[in-house]
């Protein structure tokens, strides 16, 4: 693993927190009720599987966004009952997210082709090819866990734990990406695992995974790694919650995934590049490295797994 700081100043902290109305509408029961609890790093690492565990539980608690047009809305997975991670639950949990990308894609009007391509002019779910569509939502879940989190916090010499996890799926400029936002650090405050916060915030952003999910149907494997973007700033004041503090980012957030230009939101300098894997589970491992003043890149062994059963 390979920490590689990035070009330019650090991104600047919010000093207020701007209104939450546009977010608030998505949480009738409150922005408590829709985050998870504080996740704390698994050893040994989690095998493959357990990437797609943490989907399921991070969809079945509200956890997981779809961010477009503009918009920012909760991916649902249905569970018989809280907590079920049984083969049939992690299936489902997949299947949703299926369809959340897939009909954000026609909502903007992009097909998707069997070579994985974007095309403008999709009118129906029709234009999206099954296959290519599962293997650009088998990238996405694979960021949608806490492994990449926990080494991100270590590269950061930081306690491995990540508190009230939110991922962000952004679809738009032909691209697609995950984010992931967490509370990290310490002094921890908050009487609840699901109100604990610190005055630090981690943010991961992937590269672009459509462009990973054609090269690796293409079978255009190239570099062994995949590089996420990584930043630990000072939460917006007075985050009670994390969209709190992505609410502070909302403008700069919105435009990255509308435009698909991504190095003002990343913290200025060039852009990392866009590598064809993804991580795997068995191959995180904390690195050496200092706490990041400014942007880093981190790049995460291994390629894209199988779906495992799903």
């Amino acid at each position: 693993v390979e920490c590689v700081p990035a070009k330019g100043a650090a991104p600047p902290c919010k000093g207020t927190i701007a209104s939450a109305g546009s977010m608030r509408a998505c949480f009738p029961r409150g922005l408590a009720s829709m985050l998870p609890s504080g996740a704390s790093r698994p050893s040994p690492p989690p095998p493959r599987s357990e990437c797609f565990r943490d989907l399921t539980r991070t969809l079945q608690g509200g956890g997981t966004f779809i961010v477009g047009r503009q918009r920012l809305y909760p991916v649902r997975a249905a569970a018989d009952r809280p907590g079920d991670v049984s083969p049939g639950a992690c299936r489902a949990a997949f299947e949703a997210l299926c369809r959340a990308v897939q009909d954000e894609l026609v909502a903007q009007g992009v097909g998707l082709s069997a070579a994985g391509d974007m095309r403008r002019a999709c009118v129906s779910a029709e234009q999206v090819d099954g296959r290519a569509l599962r293997r650009l939502a088998h990238a996405v879940a694979v960021h949608i866990c806490i492994g990449p989190g926990m080494q991100a916090a270590a590269t950061s010499r930081l306690p491995p734990v990540l508190w009230q996890p939110l991922f962000a799926v952004c679809v738009g400029g032909g691209q697609v990406r995950v984010l992931t936002f967490a509370f990290v650090g310490e002094p921890v405050l908050g009487d609840r695992p699901d109100r604990k916060r610190t005055p630090l915030v981690l943010r991961l952003a992937t590269g672009d995974l459509a462009a990973a999910a054609r090269l690796a149907t293409a079978g255009e494997l190239g570099s062994p790694t995949t590089t996420v973007h990584l930043v630990v700033e000072p939460a917006a004041e007075e985050a009670q919650f994390i969209l709190d503090h992505i609410v502070s980012l909302e403008d700069e957030l919105f435009a990255a995934v509308g435009t698909g230009r991504w190095s003002a939101f990343l913290g200025g300098g060039a852009e990392y590049p866009q590598a064809p894997h993804q991580p795997s589970p068995a191959g995180w491992r904390a690195p050496r490295a200092g706490f990041p003043g400014r942007p880093r890149h981190v790049e995460f062994p291994g390629g894209i797994p199988g779906l495992g059963g799903l």
